[in-house]
């Protein structure tokens, strides 16, 4: 802080004409001025001095000099404290601080209790002070001397806390987060969630944390509520449950023909609810919610079901099984030597492609020449005894009663045997003729 320096020097016979200040801070002397204002420093932590020193002259080149007065400089004090104690947490409760200040022992304390009249100050290094009313109180310190001072503050808290809290559930699915909320007092809160496997993430210092708990069992919440020295503790348990394993079968779920109806039967234990899903948005009743339900196929595809059962719990799982449902139409083909002549065998051979039932009962041929054959193997034989060009045709009935039918039009034919024979003009001729 700057000080200002007047000179209240008498002239003698003589006006004064010169002025020259030194102030022995290391700082150049300040000439031809008759006040001047300079700013001493103190950057450690004892006091220092200074003698001004103001040399005057005049006109008659007569001088004086005036070092009479010392200039104190006080360090900045650096005021601090902490509370050491607090002997309740309800009153009467006697707090003590101590002094961590430097630079300064010159300390004067307000305990922000107004109504304990003079016991709401102190000028002691290391005071107590009893309050008798429960409550948070704001302790101001002031370090230093007037007009070299500096104040720190602190609340002290005289109040027993009261831990509580609520959970967004108590019993939860695996996997699932809970929403806690202080409903008791404020303060310094830590929460431990009873779950180490989570690392870290077990333990919050916030007013309203949240926990993802990912492991079965019974997790017990701590929430502890801090004020000062006092404190207070809750536990409620957090109970995790398994999911359940969503399953289902079908006694038929491949078929060669439409409509095709399959019945659907859910084989989890322990199950409140349904929600089927038969991959047939077309059908207009692709969704059911009964543990055994009944969908009939329409159209020839492949069809994914997909089935999401709920336990007791609330707690969920599903299964998509792809393509579970099939209905394929059965395909046919055969193939021969195209031609042959008349009376000769010729051999067939089916080829059936029928994935919903390949059991084959029976093979129905229609040869094109009047003749039929009805033959439980794929392979067989024909003769024909005409010439002729014939169509083929193959009927195929499965063990299900799906057919599949195949013509190939003048796929054989047939024609006569010709007869080899050869003419000569001489039949006879002599030996190297």
């Amino acid at each position: 802080i700057p000080i200002t320096f007047t000179s209240t020097s008498t002239p003698g016979d003589g006006a004064i004409n010169q002025y020259s200040w030194t102030f022995n801070d290391g700082t150049p002397s300040v000439t031809g001025v008759s006040s001047t204002a300079h700013a001493f420093s103190n950057g450690g932590s004892s006091i220092r001095f200074y003698v001004p020193v103001l040399l005057i002259n005049d006109v008659n080149g007569c001088n004086s000099t005036y070092n009479q007065d010392t200039v104190w400089i006080v360090p900045v004090p650096v005021p601090g404290f902490f509370i050491a104690s607090v002997n309740s947490c309800s009153a009467p409760a006697t707090a003590q601080f101590t002094n961590t200040s430097t630079n300064t022992t010159s300390f004067q304390w307000d305990f922000g209790d107004p109504a304990s009249g003079a016991n709401n100050t102190s000028s002691l290094t290391n005071p107590s002070h009893t309050y008798n009313t429960a409550g948070t109180y704001t302790v101001t310190l002031t370090a230093g001397v007037n007009g070299c001072d500096s104040s720190y503050t602190m609340q002290v808290s005289i109040l027993q806390p009261v831990a509580d809290f609520s959970a967004s559930d108590t019993s939860i699915c695996l996997g699932e987060t809970v929403q806690f909320t202080n409903t008791g007092s404020s303060g310094s809160l830590n929460w431990n969630f009873g779950d180490p496997a989570s690392g870290s993430n077990n333990t919050s210092t916030l007013a309203n944390p949240t926990h993802t708990f990912n492991t079965v069992g019974t997790f017990v919440t701590q929430l502890i509520v801090s004020v000062g020295n006092c404190r207070d503790t809750i536990t409620r348990n957090i109970q995790v449950n398994p999911p359940p394993v969503a399953a289902f079968t079908s006694p038929d779920r491949q078929g060669c023909s439409v409509p095709f109806p399959v019945t659907f039967n859910a084989t989890t234990p322990g199950i409140s609810g349904w929600s089927w899903t038969f991959g047939d948005p077309g059908s207009g009743s692709n969704t059911a919610t009964t543990q055994n339900p009944s969908h009939t196929y329409n159209a020839f595809g492949q069809y994914s079901v997909t089935l999401i059962v709920t336990d007791a719990n609330g707690c969920k799982d599903t299964l998509t099984q792809v393509n579970y449902v099939q209905v394929i139409a059965p395909t046919v083909n055969f193939s021969q030597t195209d031609s042959g002549c008349v009376g000769e065998t010729f051999n067939f051979n089916a080829v059936v492609t029928s994935p919903a039932d390949p059991t084959i009962a029976s093979y129905q041929w229609n040869w094109g020449d009047g003749n039929t054959s009805t033959v439980t193997t794929a392979g067989t034989s024909h003769t024909y005894n005409a010439a002729g060009i014939y169509d083929v045709t193959l009927t195929i009935t499965t063990s299900t009663g799906c057919t599949a039918t195949l013509t190939r039009t003048q796929f054989i034919r047939v024609g006569t045997r010709p007869t080899a024979g050869i003419t000569s003009p001489i039949d006879t001729i002599c030996f190297k003729e």
